[in-house]
């Protein structure tokens, strides 16, 4: 909201136009286009439902100017002042580029408008509203168009209703004074051009409109070609609310709301807003029969330009022309350019049926009022120098002829205070050229109130709908015949089954015999031959049962098996059928040829199973493929071990000729020894391998590969895992599936067997001297490994350490570098298979002179059941579960004397006393040799 139009036209910048100077655009006096209907006031209007709108199309660069404002101040009330309202100027695309609200009563000084350079291309919309439609706003308006030079441009601003009031002044002497003459230029839909003009016009609230329908019957969406009451007038009880004006409604079916321009349209304007003219045309006239034996039915067509009304003749007697007492007139009216179909009984102007066997019969079509002009001219009070329309779009022989009709308006009383020359036009029309259908404000001159609203007094026009109707005179002509009825059937062979998928024994195949009467009469004694025995009863047998007839009867030759139809006769329409089933058992030449003609037709099969004229025999041709599947199971892998996966594979190929669909595979998994067997159905989806795989699709000469999968139970024993699979269903029809490593005790089933190596449980346990020699009072270390060398995870056994205690003290043991412990039994040691563990045994030698030997062993218990026995390396000589190792003490040396008893140096003696030793040592080291032979490495303990 702003104090004035121009103030905020220079603030939009910004938007889709530019703010500029408010002036209009200069011209010359004589050429000046119009920016406003002379003499008027704009306002929303009761027939527009309180809303005009005024368009105009802009080019880029190209400026709108606008002004809108009240003719006075003052309570609103007065003639001449504004009741209140509003107005808004808006983009192409929506954009709104100035409001204004209009008080009751505002002064002139309260504007709308500006001028705008356009920044696109479009149509920018002015609307004007009304607060209260009895209190219109009535504003004083101007709109123009300027091109990018400043000069205006004529032909680019239009409205499709108008909603204005007579006298612009602010004071007049006369009520002639408030009148206006004027001239508007129409432009239709489809590219027709009209002028209207009209003299001495004054209207107080008042509507001027055009549209194709003028004023129309509620509930129907057809011209009435009438004037009527206005909707809340009580004239003639109320009749005028059966009626609507229908400009801008959208539930009247086809209504076109006429543009009319200030000026003749413009050249430049786009053909969405000015289409172009194109003569009448009739396209793709003909007669359809709605029933058989019968002329009823439809004549159909396409208006392919223009709407109009569509006049039916039709040639009843079939003289040749249209005029005679048998002949019949129609018509409808198509309201756009489309289809057109115009309804016709088959009875000719008497009543009587017409010969429909002579072929003479003949529909003339007639295209005619073409693009209907009506204007309305609402609650008009006065139009004394009546209405002129022309035709300008050009071809018409009558380009200036209106027609009307007053007969509804009544008079009682005679209490309106003006009235019409002629309440309806002429035959033909009536000229317009000097204005016709006028009528004063009051014939009296007396002064009284026109403008009564009370649907008894005031002029001729108020509270009424005027319709003034004139309409293109170029005609466009085409004609159809109706042709004598001629019967025909058309013979087809169809089966559900797909012909090129071959059928197995045992299957059944329907078929499908079709007549279907698709002429223009009644087929009578219609009949069809179905030849089974020429191609079918070889490789199937007829199910008898099965045939049925949905007209007439049907038979079987008991001698060839041919089967007789009496379809009896068909209307025309009628699709008329029999169908039967045969069972096929495959023991002729495997081919099904089903042939069947019309009762008469030589027998020649055909290639198709819909049948001609020339050839009435359809065939429809099945071969009898051969259905085979095979089945094999197969080991993925030749062993497994305990606890380890076994997997098997499923192989199903189809060695047939028909594919096969529905084929389920059973698995039977040795679940004793397989834990969380699965099945892949070759497709990627898994479940468990004791379900059934079902609903396999397998193609001619193709195969799948299905996989089962599992873990083997944990053992330790070498045993067999055996799989079998069967296929447990295939399609019917299908010979017995062929089985390769066929079960020994059942041949139905495939079988395959992975073997299951043995699971050794086995531990190695070494003793070593970490040093081979040892001083008295010095330390002596030993090392003992144990590995798993087995295939199991061997789990709580048991380590025992047995030093020689008489030379030794303080031993402690330890594990893999860990701490040391004075406790030489170590339990509940785990050994996963391949790993190994440390022990270090340590400990301190006594002193002493003598040499000594530190013996010390190691054994294993505890081992888990069913272990075998641990491989003892480095066995002790007196028991081989255990592992053994020495360490050999030094003795002190001895410094060489004479024996006290003889004096003899002891060196020589005691040299030849160690000789004595060795010798001695040897022959029991080669005992003990002999004593432990099959120990791996026996040492002296």
């Amino acid at each position: 909201m702003r104090a004035t139009g121009a103030a905020l036209a220079s603030s939009l910048v910004c938007g889709l136009f530019v703010g500029g100077v408010s002036a209009f655009p200069a011209a010359a006096a004589d050429t000046a286009p119009h920016t406003t209907i002379a003499n008027t006031l704009l306002n929303g209007g009761q027939t527009n439902v309180g809303g005009t709108t005024i368009s105009a199309w802009l080019q880029e660069g190209e400026t709108l100017s606008v002004d809108l404002h009240p003719l006075k101040a003052g309570t609103g009330l007065a003639e001449g002042e504004s009741g209140g309202g509003a107005a808004a100027i808006t983009a192409p695309e929506g954009t709104v580029l100035d409001t204004q609200v209009f008080p009751r009563g505002a002064p002139p000084s309260v504007t709308a408008g500006g001028s705008f350079v356009a920044q696109k291309t479009g149509v920018y919309r002015i609307t004007v509203t009304d607060d209260d439609s009895t209190l219109p706003v009535n504003l004083v308006w101007n709109i123009g168009v300027a091109d990018k030079s400043g000069r205006a441009v004529s032909g680019r601003v239009w409205s499709t209703s108008y909603g204005i009031q007579s006298g612009a002044q602010e004071s007049y002497s006369s009520a002639e004074e408030r009148r206006s003459s004027f001239t508007l230029h129409a432009i239709t839909e489809t590219g027709a051009r009209y002028d209207l003009t009209l003299r001495g016009y004054d209207g107080v609230g008042s509507t001027v409109q055009a549209t194709n329908k003028g004023n129309v019957r509620v509930g129907s969406s057809d011209p009435s070609y009438l004037s009527v009451p206005m909707p809340q007038s009580q004239e003639g009880g109320g009749i005028g609310a059966q009626y609507v004006q229908p400009a801008g409604r959208s539930d009247i079916k086809g209504v076109q709301s006429y543009k009319l321009f200030l000026d003749p349209p413009a050249e430049d304007l786009p053909l969405s807003i000015a289409p172009e003219y194109r003569a009448p045309l009739i396209d793709g006239l003909g007669y359809r029969r709605s029933a058989s034996g019968s002329n009823a039915g439809a004549l159909t067509g396409e208006l392919a330009t223009q709407p109009g009304t569509v006049r039916v003749d039709v040639d009843a007697d079939g003289d040749g022309s249209y005029d005679g007492e048998r002949d019949v007139h129609l018509s409808t009216i198509v309201a756009e350019p489309g289809p057109f179909a115009v309804e016709w009984d088959g009875r000719d102007g008497r009543g009587d049926a017409v010969d429909f066997a002579s072929g003479r019969i003949a529909f003339r079509a007639t295209v005619g009022r073409t693009n209907e002009f009506h204007f309305t001219r609402i609650d008009v009070e006065a139009s004394a120098g009546g209405i002129s329309a022309t035709d300008v779009t050009g071809g018409g022989s009558a380009p200036t002829a209106l027609r009307w009709d007053d007969s509804l308006l009544t008079d009682p009383g005679a209490q309106r205070y003006s009235t019409t020359s002629a309440t309806v036009s002429g035959d033909g029309g009536t000229d317009s050229t000097a204005g016709v259908h006028r009528w004063e404000g009051d014939d009296s001159g007396a002064g009284r109130v026109i403008n009564a609203n009370d649907s008894v007094h005031g002029s001729y026009g108020d509270l009424r709908a005027i319709d003034d109707w004139i309409s293109g005179t170029e005609e466009a002509v085409a004609v159809a015949h109706l042709d004598a009825l001629a019967p025909h059937v058309t013979l087809a062979k169809s089966s559900p089954r797909n012909p090129d998928a071959p059928v197995l024994p045992g299957a059944r195949v329907p078929y499908r015999v079709t007549l279907t009467s698709d002429g223009t009469g009644d087929y009578v004694n219609a009949s069809v031959l179905d030849y089974l025995d020429q191609g079918v009863l070889d490789d199937a047998e007829l199910d008898v049962d099965s045939i049925h007839a949905s007209h007439g009867s049907a038979t079987i030759d008991r001698a060839t098996g041919r089967i007789a139809w009496d379809a009896g006769t068909l209307p025309v329409g009628t699709v008329a059928d029999l169908t039967y089933d045969v069972l096929v058992h495959g023991r002729g030449d495997r081919v099904l040829t089903n042939t069947a003609c019309i009762a008469g037709a030589a027998f020649t099969p055909s290639a198709s199973g819909q049948g001609t004229d020339a050839n009435p025999c359809p065939t429809v041709t099945h071969t009898v493929g051969e259905g085979r599947l095979w089945l094999k199971k197969m080991a993925s892998q030749p062993a497994a071990t305990h606890g380890g996966s076994a997997e098997f594979d499923i192989v199903v190929g189809n060695s047939g000729s028909v594919d096969a669909e529905g084929v389920s595979v059973t698995d039977v998994p040795s679940l004793e020894h397989l834990r969380d067997a699965t099945i892949e159905d070759g497709a990627g989806h898994v479940q468990p391998a004791s379900q059934p795989v079902t609903g396999l699709s397998i193609p001619a000469g193709q195969q799948r590969v299905l996989h089962v999968k599992g873990q083997v139970a944990d053992g330790v024993e070498a045993w067999t895992l055996p799989n079998r699979a069967t296929l447990s269903e295939q399609p019917d029809g299908f010979e017995p599936p062929a089985i390769e490593n066929a079960c020994s005790d059942d041949t139905t089933f495939s079988c395959a067997e992975i073997a299951i190596v043995s699971n050794e449980g086995r531990l190695s346990i070494e003793k070593k001297a970490l040093v081979a020699s040892a001083s008295h009072g010095g330390t002596v270390e030993f090392s003992i490994v144990v590995t798993n060398i087995g295939d199991r995870v061997a789990e709580g056994v048991s380590l025992t350490d047995v030093p020689t205690l008489d030379h030794v003290s303080g031993v402690t043991i330890s594990r893999d570098g860990g701490p040391a412990s004075s406790d030489l039994s170590v339990k509940g040691i785990s050994l996963a298979p391949g790993a190994s563990t440390t022990f270090t045994v340590k400990g301190v030698v006594a002193d002493g002179v003598e040499a000594w030997t530190i013996a010390n062993r190691a054994r294993l218990d505890d081992q888990p059941d069913s272990f075998a026995p641990p491989l003892v390396v480095a066995a002790c000589a007196d028991d081989a579960t255990a592992s053994c190792a020495n360490v050999a003490v030094s003795p002190v040396g001895v410094v060489p004397t004479v024996l006290a008893s003889t004096g003899v140096a002891a060196g020589p003696v005691a040299a030849g006393a160690l000789l004595l030793l060795v010798i001695g040592g040897g022959l029991l080291a080669r005992r003990r040799f002999r004593s432990s032979r099959g120990s791996i490495a026996p040492t002296d303990d």
